[in-house]
């Protein structure tokens, strides 16, 4: 799983098999922010797939009250909508924050 992000547009990139594997378990990996400034580091995160209802893709960042780029950590919870969707077409997105976009993509 490779994820990059500049400002508040994320993208997420994975294998056919780490999609499968979402099923059963959360994917943990590192990604390589760039804030508009220039900035640039690296932000622990984990994708979650959920069993709930949902039509929304849900971020959440740690501390809250901190601007997104100064995370600690961070999660991005996809619900079934979503996976299927991504196994289907290879690709699922969803706004957050108002201004940010989260993107997931499945490699060939």
């Amino acid at each position: 799983m490779k994820a990059s992000s500049t400002g508040l547009k994320i993208k997420v990139h994975l294998s056919k098999k780490e999609a499968l594997k979402l099923r059963k378990q959360d994917l943990e990996g590192i990604l390589n922010f760039k804030d508009y400034d220039g900035a640039k580091r690296q932000i622990p995160f984990t994708l979650k797939l959920t069993k709930d209802d949902k039509e929304t893709i849900d971020v959440y960042h740690e501390p809250f009250n901190l601007y997104f780029g100064n995370a600690k950590n961070f999660s991005i919870t996809l619900y079934p909508y979503h996976h299927e969707n991504l196994l289907e077409t290879g690709t699922c997105s969803d706004i957050f924050y108002v201004s940010g976009r989260v993107s997931v993509y499945l490699n060939n």
